[in-house]
């Protein structure tokens, strides 16, 4: 593994990498669009910094992507019928169509 110079973690709410700056100044990455965002003024400038780098090499970008990515499924999934609308037959995970009557998945 790579030698980082700031202590990283992800936040409790799984939205954000929080850096603890080797400099005592704390900044959070987020994600957009897959691509790591640093709220330090050099990634303002130059769209690049330190501290987007390290959490990438040390992993911690992939984590993130991966939590996020579970995160969203689960939600698309919770808000989607568990039974069929039709003919009452429950639904497993990731169905589109009813297997007993063929009926769409709202």
């Amino acid at each position: 593994m790579a030698y980082c110079f700031d202590d990283f973690t992800i936040d409790e709410e799984h939205e954000a990498i929080i850096c603890h700056s080797k400099s005592g100044n704390t900044y959070r990455l987020t994600l957009e669009d897959e691509d790591l965002v640093c709220t330090c003024k050099g990634f303002n400038m130059r769209k690049e910094c330190r501290h987007e780098k390290e959490a990438t090499i040390a992993g911690y970008a992939r984590e993130l992507l991966e939590i996020t990515r579970k995160n969203d499924i689960e939600k698309r999934e919770s808000n989607r019928d568990t039974f069929c609308r039709k003919c009452g037959k429950e639904f497993d995970f990731g169905d589109n169509y009813c297997a007993r009557c063929g009926n769409k998945r709202a």
